[in-house]
């Protein structure tokens, strides 16, 4: 197709018809709502999703672990289908990105990006942590990010049945890789077992 320049540094040429458009116009950023530490328990409906709960690997939580008590949950306004990252400290340098896809809240140390109608959350996940959250954030003291960083960030805006295909096309690859990892490492195991024997054999 048609290329065009983006005016984007970090991205450089995009297909002519895509809108560049900045991060406070794609959704709503959102922050943790008020949990006391006596409120987090290790069972119970509304999950809290805090820094350790977040995957590197993938965009799909780890494990869940917390979750806010009874007492306290009917009082919070849960999100789901939401982007997830860290917005303070080290943990940027992680550029863990996930999505939120159950009703849920997040602890201080995160952030939350809820994506409007024109764009599919899984696709501005991808674009998120392809873009890298150290470079969007504010390193000179402490880490951290914030809306005055999101907002006037600039992303590339297909159609929404672009940004289908290509969240479908990176699901694609990424399983192959997922398949080409596994076989290597069961080939690491079975190169050790055979170096065992030898040296067990040669003694």
């Amino acid at each position: 197709v048609p290329m065009k320049d983006s005016g984007v540094e970090w991205l450089g040429e995009v297909p002519e018809h895509w809108k560049i458009i900045k991060g406070g116009y794609i959704g709503t950023l959102f922050g943790s709502e008020s949990i006391q530490e006596d409120d987090v328990t290790d069972q119970g409906s509304l999950p809290f999703i805090k820094v350790s709960s977040l995957s590197a690997e993938t965009f799909k939580l780890s494990n869940i672990d917390w979750f806010v008590s009874e007492r306290r949950a009917k009082f919070c306004k849960a999100e789901k289908n939401y982007i997830v990252f860290p917005k303070r400290g080290a943990a940027i340098f992680t550029n863990k990105v996930n999505v939120i896809e159950v009703d849920s809240v997040i602890d201080p140390n995160l952030m939350g990006w809820k994506i409007g109608k024109q764009g599919i959350t899984e696709y501005f996940a991808l674009l998120l942590k392809t873009r890298g959250l150290d470079d969007i954030a504010d390193v000179s003291t402490v880490p951290q990010i914030n809306n005055k960083h999101i907002a006037p960030e600039k992303f590339p805006l297909p159609t929404l049945s672009e940004q289908c295909e290509i969240v479908k096309f990176v699901g694609m690859e990424l399983t192959k890789f997922d398949e080409m990892i596994l076989k290597a490492e069961s080939a690491i195991q079975l190169m050790q077992e055979r170096r065992t024997a030898l040296i067990s054999a040669a003694v």
